[in-house]
Order: structure tokens, then sequence, then C-alpha cells
């Protein structure tokens, strides 16, 4: 028995680095974040919880619901190794619970380490980027003019939406945990943790993508309003400071990276194109504007879902009903999870996906660091379909329930 304890541990502590490390290995990544959900299923059949069960029971029985309408949308679909692809693809968000079991044994240093590796595997991922943007300013400033972005160079390949939003979480949790940490851990991981959060904090700023700026600001925004609140009640002169401080920073980092500069430049171009009803054609925020109004024509069409595995096929019929000005090559997906699970599994699946996130944003209620992660991926949600791919449902599905940890105390 102890054995199978430390055993479990031990595939516990490993998995949770590999999924730190995302950008590794897609199969690593993979086998690590099965290992974790097993776990959390084992301890879930045994009862053996230490958490909140009255407080998690919604999120099972939502869960389970999602599994459910997922498994009839990967049914109804016509293409079905599409289907079958995305129906395994998704299926960790519906048993995204299980880790709230699996990872509670975690002790504060063993989270130290698991945040630490994330924030340093973002930092060399985003330096190296970074460095080959400044290497090829003058190349990457004129593609930026062109609403395309500065690619991430190392990996497997994540692509710059995702990075972005995960550059953004590794600053939120790299300094939340080393602030609050700082004393109760060797000097050398809250040192760590502050030098590369700040490092990521910049390159976040020179790679400018505007899904994981934006998400950024927003989850900042929320967790300023948490402490507002108290430090308004005690001293007034340090809300103000705080206030300016919040203000200052996107002021600061826009005066100091020509490269956001001139994203800032191209939106307002793309701003321009869609209140004067131009041409959408590499026009990146235009062209999701395109694809939102084809998405909802084609929703309104088919309220209940076309499947799992149709959107894509159904969404480029849909452009031709619109007689979209769009090109072939510029006709992507909905750009948006919520149009794109409303089109997967109907309005019954869109409406359980909103509960679960319900459900998610209640239980971190009095947490400012989990409403603020929860409200950084809900503003890349409006933006993007991002559990459409691997690496942000993994980091979805992990970062969800490990930052209830992140407030752990011994």
């Amino acid at each position: 028995m102890i054995f199978k304890e430390k055993l479990t541990s031990v595939v516990t502590i490993i998995s949770c680095l590999l999924m730190a490390a995302f950008f590794i290995s897609p199969a690593l990544m993979s086998i690590s974040l099965a290992s974790l959900l097993l776990i959390g299923l084992v301890s879930f059949s045994k009862n053996t919880l230490s958490l909140d069960d009255k407080s998690l029971k919604p999120l099972l029985f939502a869960s389970i619901a999602y599994f459910l309408i997922l498994l009839i949308s990967m049914f109804i679909s016509n293409n079905e190794v599409e289907a079958q692809r995305k129906f395994i693809l998704k299926l960790p968000i519906a048993l995204m619970p299980m880790l709230f079991f699996s990872l509670r044994k975690l002790t504060l240093k063993q989270i130290s380490i698991i945040v630490l590796v994330f924030v340093f595997f973002v930092y060399l991922t985003g330096s190296i980027s970074s460095l080959v943007y400044l290497q090829n300013k003058e190349y990457f400033d004129d593609l930026i003019l062109q609403a395309k972005p500065i690619p991430i160079l190392f990996g497997y390949g994540i692509y710059h939406i995702q990075f972005s939003v995960l550059n953004a979480l590794s600053v939120l949790v790299g300094f939340y945990f080393a602030i609050k940490n700082y004393s109760k851990l060797p000097f050398i991981i809250p040192f760590s943790l502050l030098l590369f959060s700040s490092i990521n904090l910049l390159n976040l700023h020179v790679l400018s993508a505007r899904t994981g700026l934006f998400g950024f600001y927003l989850s900042l925004f929320v967790m300023v309003s948490f402490y507002g609140v108290k430090v308004w009640e005690t001293s007034k002169k340090k809300f103000l400071l705080g206030l300016l401080l919040f203000l200052f920073l996107p002021i600061l980092f826009v005066f100091i990276s020509p490269s956001l500069q001139n994203r800032i430049k191209n939106t307002n171009e793309d701003i321009q194109t869609i209140t004067e009803n131009l041409n959408p054609n590499d026009k990146s925020v235009a062209m999701r504007v395109e694809a939102w109004k084809t998405a909802i024509t084609l929703l309104e069409n088919n309220p209940l879902g076309i499947g799992l595995g149709n959107v894509e096929e159904q969404m480029q019929f849909q452009y031709e009903k619109n007689k979209t000005l769009l090109t072939e090559q510029n006709r992507k997906n909905p750009h948006n999870q919520f149009l794109e699970t409303a089109l997967q599994m109907g309005i019954q699946g869109l409406v359980v996906f909103l509960v679960l996130l319900f459900l998610y944003f209640r239980y971190y209620a009095k947490s400012p660091i989990g409403f603020a992660i929860l409200s950084l991926f809900i503003f890349s949600f409006l933006v993007e379909s991002m559990l459409e791919r691997q690496v942000s449902i993994a980091a979805w599905v992990f970062f969800i329930p490990f930052t209830y940890f992140l407030n752990k105390t011994e």
C-alpha cells in the first residue's frame, strides 16, 4: 500500500512537470495528462477526497452532461474520422474535475518546482522568439503591419495565439506565487520566478499577440479589483499608487516596444476595415468578424448542432451562401470557442459549457488568482477556438484545477 502511494506520488509529480513543460513533446503531454486524469479517477472511485465535496458535485454532474452531449455529437457527424479525433481531443474537458483529486497531495515545494518549470519554459520559448524578432526587426515589423504574427520558434510548433495566452498565464502565476510564498521557500525559487516572469512580461509585449495582451490586462484588472477593495479600506494612498502603476504599465510597454506600436497601427486599420465595410481579406480582426457572422448564420439554421466533425465543411458551404468577400485561404473556423461549441454540440451543448464555466467561476469566487486565470481563458475563448487544439486544451484542463493548489501553505 505504501509502495503504491509512493509510486502514485512520483507519477503525479513527473506528469505535472511534463505538463508544465508544454513545448517538449505532444506525446509526452498527452501521456502525462492521461496519467493525471487516471490517478484522479482512482482517487475519486475510492472516495479518498480531501476537498469540499459539496462544491465539486455540481461540477461533476455538469461534466457528465458535457460528456454525454459530446458523445452524441460524435455519432451524428458525417465525417466519422474527424468526429472521433475531436471526441478524443475534447474528452479531457469532461474529465477535468478529476485533476482536483490527483493534485491534492502535492506539497508547497513540489508546486513551486512545477510553477518554476512552467515559467522557465515560457521564458525560454518567448526569449528565443523575441531574439529572432530583434535580429530581423525590419522584416517582422513589416509582417506585423500586414496582420501577420511573429512566429514562435521553439518546441514542436505551438502557434502564436496559444503561446500568448500561456505567456500571460506564466506572468500571472509566476508573480502571484513568488510574492505570496517568498518567505516560505528557498530564496532562489521566488527570485527565479520574479526574474523569469519579468522577462516573460517583456516578451509578451515584444511578440505582441493581441489575444494574450488583452487577456493579460483583463485578468490583471480582475486581480487589482480583488485586492483594491481591501487596500482602499486600509490605505487610500497605496490604492491610488497601485492604480497609477496599473494604468502606467501598458503605456510604458507601448513606448518601448516598436512591435507593439506596429500592432496597434494594424489594429486601427482592422477597425477601419470593419466600420467602413471594406475588403476584409488579410485583416485579422475583420476576418474574425466575417467568421463570426458566418458561424452565427450557420447556427441559426442548425440550432441543435451539426456534429463534431462537420463544422469546417459546413462553414465553407456557408461562406459560399453568404457570398463572402474572403478568399478561400482566408475562410477560417469560427474563431470563437462559444460559437464552435454551439455548432458542434448544439445550443444544449453551449448551455452546458456555459454552466461549467459558471461553476468554475463560483468555485474560485474568493480566489483572486483563480478568478484572474479564468478571465484570461474566457477572453481567449471569445476571439479564438482555443479548445480545438491539443496544447490549449491541456493548458485549460491542467491549470484551472492546479490553480486551486497555488494557495497551499505547507
